[in-house]
């Protein structure tokens, strides 16, 4: 007997006992049981011959099914390769899509109370060119001190830079940012702290906070790592702080310096800012605020 057929057999003797159990349970001996079943059943001998033709049958057009198809390929070798980068396109791109959306919309953002952070923007609309969302540098400090809808007001901006003297020079993607950034976000540094509030002034902004993967890739994860003196676009700057494992934001983010704003009297910057919103506050309410302080 093969392995398939044991396993035929097993798999009729379940569903008998079960039939048998299924009976008992509802008031019949086990012998009264076990005839009903069995007239129930038929000629056991009968069902298994059928369902091994059956199963047999099903395999081997499967079987004629796959050798046609490659017999048809073999001999149209353009489409195939045609055909063989469409399906690799397309599951590539459905696998990027549902990524996108399992991390964006299906999972929870990773901060505290995310349905209370809000993205602030007060940018002119009618300039040829379009601005990114965000405040006008001068806007950003007002409201940042004058806006009571919110809990806390953060700016952040995007910057490269260059670490040197740890290795091989390395260009790497960081994040300048107020220094309440990490509170509002309910993110506390996993060794360390992160950036204090006179560090925003500047000249006393030579500071940094590592990214768990930066401090692990390019710093052995060393524990002793605060304190330490390191270069960015050959500044020296001292470690304050490592963020938790798995904390990008912005994405791709390897380290975070304080944001040190110097207002020019002749240009005006983009400042991506976000808030914390108070429990008893709205939206609407916030953006009547920054139309407030914004005129």
């Amino acid at each position: 007997m093969t392995r398939r057929d044991e396993d035929l057999d097993d798999e009729i003797e379940a569903h008998l006992r079960m039939a048998v159990a299924d009976r008992m349970a509802r008031g019949e001996s086990r012998e009264q049981a076990e005839r009903a079943v069995r007239r129930e059943f038929g000629n056991l001998t009968h069902v298994k011959e059928v369902t091994r033709e059956v199963r047999g049958v099903w395999f081997e057009r499967l079987v004629q099914d796959v050798r046609y198809g490659l017999r048809a390929l073999r001999r149209t070798p353009a489409f195939t390769a045609i055909a063989v980068l469409t399906l690799a396109l397309a599951i590539g791109a459905n696998s990027a899509v549902f990524t996108v959306v399992n991390n964006v919309l299906l999972q929870p953002l990773p901060f505290r109370d995310p349905a209370r952070l809000l993205l602030v923007s007060h940018v002119p609309t009618n300039l040829p060119f379009e601005l990114p969302p965000g405040l006008a540098d001068r806007l950003y400090l007002a409201y940042r001190e004058r806006a009571r809808a919110f809990e806390s007001v953060s700016g952040y901006q995007r910057q490269q830079f260059t670490l040197s003297g740890v290795g091989d020079a390395a260009r790497l993607f960081g994040t300048r940012v107020s220094a309440n950034f990490f509170n509002l976000l309910g993110v506390a540094p996993a060794i360390g702290r992160s950036c204090a509030a006179d560090e925003e002034t500047p000249g006393r902004d030579r500071v940094v906070i590592l990214g768990d993967r930066l401090w692990r890739q390019r710093f052995n994860a060393d524990p002793t790592i605060i304190g330490r003196t390191i270069s960015l676009d050959g500044v020296p700057r001292t470690v304050v702080g490592v963020t938790p494992a798995g904390f990008t934001f912005p994405a791709s983010a390897d380290l975070w310096v304080p944001m040190a704003i110097q207002l020019d009297a002749g240009n005006s910057f983009i400042v991506p800012t976000m808030g914390r919103l108070r429990a008893d506050a709205t939206p609407q309410q916030a953006t009547a605020e920054l139309e407030s302080i914004a005129a």
